[in-house]
């Protein structure tokens, strides 16, 4: 992982190199023009003194010393080749240097020429011009000048080198004194932290980025560590009150277990009592009430072994709308009883799922059964379900037109033994939570006082299929 440090040198360095290495090119540049402007100068005011001198030679008629002259001027300018040549381009007079440096391939030549001066003298020899354009020229070899300039440019290169190596140094630890390592230490500490220590001290200097950044973490981890905390009281609470429940619910299935038999002793008594004709007409009454009595203890006897004491689940396939069908035709004479309606919303295509039968059919039973008992006379309850292929789940639902749950209410209504109804024992919505928690679904709750409610199970598809 490339670290911010270096994300931050490198371009620095890089820039640096990049300037020194074009500002000591356009150095070198620049000097091997001045020098080779320099000769310039130099060669041509030496050419224009020749001029004048080859003139004034001429002019006293010592044409013998004119090439001697040539030769010392060419020799003093270090020139390759010096010479004088007529208005149309012929050469008059020329000397070289015989040394065999104008060959060399390393040679880099300066060609000058300068006018020379036209008297009247001149027609003697040269009738019929003035020499307005007659000239001399010079060739001169530059090179010497410029290995001088190169051997400059190498030393310049190698200071610019080690000083953008020297700078480039004091950056990269100015940089990781002033950011790698407080951002090193910053994620050691927020480590540590993920790892459980929360005991973290770091040193909060200056008030740049970093430095709000560090107070910042410091901020986030007070609110952590009092979310920690709040959570782990949360928790033991809950710990203890499921261990609390946990007893209670042994001791009730215990309890359960006792009575059940009693009861189931009593209720034979009772009906071979009945049987046998020996009550006389009015107890009769007094019987049937005995008998709903123990019914309905029975059935809350039932409730608590069941929540207490839970069946692990039996997978297998389950036509969902052949269980739909089922518990409808169970609920169906108490609807009627109450003159509700009750409506199946069934698409064609049934999913088969995979779960328990027994279990989804008590679960879906009860939440019926709830709508039922919260309708009134006259409503309406509609059991249906849908699949989400996209979610590869089922989605159960069952709506009433009672009066529905006030917000208050609804987290209350899925704890064990909360009732709002007479005689309930508060354990039906909470044994159908359980079962679809059991089966990986969950339960949603919609209601609004007035209008109704709906209760939606969303159950996970496994091994979907088409019945």
């Amino acid at each position: 992982m490339r670290s911010v440090a270096l994300k931050i040198s490198l371009p620095i360095i890089l820039i640096i190199f990049l300037f020194f290495g074009v500002l000591g090119y356009h150095a070198y540049r620049e000097r091997r023009a001045s020098f080779r402007r320099l000769v310039e100068q130099d060669s041509r005011m030496t050419l224009r003194v020749a001029a004048q001198g080859i003139a004034l030679l001429m002019e006293a008629e010592y044409r013998d010393h004119v090439l001697e002259f040539m030769q010392s001027v060419r020799a003093e300018m270090g020139a390759a080749h010096l010479g004088a040549r007529s208005p149309d381009g012929r050469s008059i007079l020329r000397v070289q240097d015989t040394s065999g440096v104008s060959s060399s391939p390393s040679a880099e030549w300066v060609h000058l020429r300068v006018p020379l001066p036209a008297r009247d003298t001149c027609r003697r020899c040269h009738t019929g011009t003035l020499l307005t354009q007659g000239y001399l020229e010079a060739r001169r070899d530059v090179a010497p000048l410029m290995k001088t300039a190169r051997s400059w440019y190498t030393r310049a290169s190698l200071t610019h080198l080690l000083a953008s190596i020297l700078l480039s140094f004091v950056i990269a630890v100015t940089v990781h004194w002033t950011v790698r390592r407080p951002l090193r230490r910053l994620v050691d500490a927020m480590e540590r932290v993920t790892q459980g220590d929360w005991a973290v001290n770091l040193p909060v200097r200056g008030r740049d980025e970093i430095a709000s950044l560090t107070r910042h973490f410091y901020s986030m981890l007070e609110r952590l560590r009092a979310y920690q905390e709040e959570r782990e009281r949360e928790q033991r609470a809950k710990l203890r009150q499921a261990e609390h429940m946990m007893t209670v619910a042994e001791m009730a299935a215990s309890l359960a277990h006792e009575i059940k038999n009693p009861l189931a002793g009593i209720q034979s008594a009772l009906t071979v009592l009945f049987e046998q004709e020996v009550l006389r007409p009015e107890a009769r009454e007094v019987y049937e009430s005995i008998v709903q009595d123990l019914s309905r203890i029975n059935q809350v006897l039932e409730d608590l072994l069941q929540y207490a004491r839970p069946r692990p689940v039996e997978w297998t396939a389950v036509d969902l709308g052949s269980l739909v069908e089922s518990v409808v035709l169970r609920i169906l004479p108490r609807a009627r009883e109450k003159g509700l309606e009750l409506r199946t919303d069934l698409p064609p295509d049934v999913p088969v799922l995979q779960g328990d039968p027994h279990q989804l059919h008590q679960m879906l039973y009860n939440l019926l059964l709830n709508a039922v008992q919260a309708t009134g006379e006259g409503g309406r309850v509609t059991v249906g379900f849908r699949s989400h292929p996209t979610a590869d789940e089922v989605e159960l639902w069952v709506e009433d037109t009672g009066p529905g749950i006030p917000p208050d209410k609804l987290d209350l209504i899925l704890k064990p033994f909360y009732s709002t109804k007479p005689g309930g024992t508060g354990l039906g919505l909470p044994i159908c939570l359980r079962i679809i928690e059991n089966h990986g679904g969950r339960l949603s709750i919609e209601s609004e006082v007035g209008r109704g409610s709906t209760f939606r199970v969303y159950l996970p598809v496994r091994g979907l299929g088409r019945a």
